[in-house]
């Protein structure tokens, strides 16, 4: 039986997954810059990598949730948390996860 509504899990696990994979990535490999901040195209590149295997991850492993939306939804809400965090220098770790169960529930 599925659920309608997502489970909690995409939203804060899949950010998480993704600044911490960026942080190493981007900080041991990254070279291109994003404009006025210290963070990496590379790194903002492995997030949403991370983030994507981890929302898949969950899809497939937990036949409970069932996030009724197209993948291109899915990659597009990835990609702007992804994006806020590049350009984000408060606590993102704690809004981005909550900005993106908001996308998902949408």
């Amino acid at each position: 039986m599925t659920r309608e509504c997502p489970s909690p899990a995409p939203g804060p696990g899949a950010p998480l997954s993704g600044s911490v994979l960026a942080s190493i990535f981007g900080s041991t490999m990254g070279e291109i810059r994003w404009p006025g901040t210290k963070k990496t195209f590379e790194g903002t590149m492995t997030s949403i990598f991370a983030q994507i295997i981890s929302v898949a991850l969950i899809l497939i492993f937990d036949s409970g949730v069932d996030l009724n939306y197209s993948y291109a939804w899915i990659l597009g809400s990835i990609s702007t948390v992804s994006l806020l965090e590049a350009y984000t220098t408060q606590i993102d770790n704690l809004l981005l996860p909550l900005y993106l169960l908001i996308l998902l529930m949408a």
